[in-house]
């Protein structure tokens, strides 16, 4: 995943130093000097290379109230939909850790997702002890809907596609749908994060 647009030549650097991609995590809105937003050419790009895209929505500055999470995940959908995203992708909330977040917010941004064509999904830290893993836990008992959830915890650092981790082993709950795992983070040669994820993630992207 990255927070830069996927040009040909960002592409090829990726490629030489780590390995072809099977997925790119990207952000779908620009979001101030923090991530830049994806674009059409990039869309065409990753596609017309044999890759899948990861959504990242990363607009939130805190993450409590039910009613925001429900505005959240609404602001997201009309991105997704301007964007062209195809129904029953997933869109992940990303979640970071200081941010305030509450089982509320968890729950009014699956309320919301549930009754549109995409699928919830929450980035963050869901290792034991986190703030994220005790609104999860909190929340969990009231979700209809499981979501998707993609960990950033363990980190063990950045590895080539040949070098990644042989186990999937991030930190979540163990009843969690957790599918994805960004195990290495701030890659040296291009501006990339390692994830590692389960073959069952692929029917939830673009």
């Amino acid at each position: 995943d990255t927070a830069s647009r996927v040009t040909e030549s960002f592409y090829q650097c990726v490629e030489k130093n780590y390995g072809k991609p099977d997925v790119w995590g990207r952000y779908m809105e620009t979001t101030g000097d923090i991530s830049f937003g994806l674009t059409k050419e990039e869309i065409s790009l990753i596609h017309k290379k044999g890759g899948k895209i990861m959504l990242l929505y990363n607009h939130l500055d805190s993450a409590t109230g039910f009613e925001d999470g429900k505005a959240e995940a609404e602001t997201a959908i009309s991105y997704a939909k301007d964007l062209g995203v195809p129904d029953g992708t997933a869109l992940f909330a990303d979640i970071e850790p200081v941010f305030p977040v509450d089982a509320d917010f968890i729950r009014g941004w699956i309320k919301k997702m549930s009754s549109s064509p995409y699928k919830a999904g929450f980035y963050g830290d869901f290792s034991e002890g986190s703030n994220l893993r005790k609104a999860y836990d909190s929340a969990k008992e009231k979700i209809e809907n499981k979501p998707i959830l993609w960990s950033f915890q363990p980190r063990i650092g950045i590895t080539s596609k040949a070098n990644a981790p042989n186990d999937f082993d991030p930190a979540a709950p163990k009843s969690a749908k957790t599918l994805a795992w960004q195990y290495g983070i701030g890659g040296e040669k291009c501006n990339i994060d390692t994830n590692l994820a389960v073959s069952e993630i692929l029917k939830y992207l673009w």
